[in-house]
């Protein structure tokens, strides 16, 4: 796996933002596929010519946008420079443990996403055998315990 893909507009098409809103121009996507969204992390997207939920986290490093202490305190007791190739090389391993955890998931890390920051992105079409455990891989992106585990 390359520890990184270089963000295009081919890589994913969007169909809805982070609130289920259909994108201007795009097909209307299925409810199913709606309501499998969860959180502000998850959206409808359109990947390899399949539809399902994409599932998206952000991350700062000291070469991005953000102040460096504001990249400093997110990576605080993990990294201590947090720089893109650190980042990077800390999110590939936890990117093979996702995998591990969900065999044949596409998981995958881009850099200069959407917005420029680095981004883990999971995509779960919605004839995956993991459709129905979005928010459960959206908690492992995370690296939480959803509140249903720990309940």
């Amino acid at each position: 796996m390359p520890v990184y893909q270089e963000y295009t507009e081919d890589l994913v098409e969007y169909l809805t933002d982070r609130w289920g809103e259909l994108l201007c121009n795009r097909p209307d996507p299925r409810p199913e596929l709606v309501e499998a969204m969860f959180d502000e992390l998850s959206f409808v997207a359109s990947r390899g010519g399949r539809q399902g939920v994409l599932i998206e986290n952000e991350y700062m490093t000291i070469e991005g946008e953000c102040e460096i202490h504001e990249a400093l305190a997110e990576w605080k007791g993990v990294l201590t420079d947090p720089t893109e190739d650190n980042v990077c090389r800390h999110l590939a391993g936890q990117c093979t443990a996702i995998k591990e955890r969900f065999p044949g998931l596409d998981i995958f890390l881009v850099k200069a996403g959407p917005i420029g920051r680095l981004s883990m992105m999971a995509f779960v079409p919605e004839d995956s055998p993991y459709f129905g455990r979005t928010e459960e891989i959206g908690d492992a992106v995370l690296g939480t315990i959803s509140e249903k585990e720990a309940a």
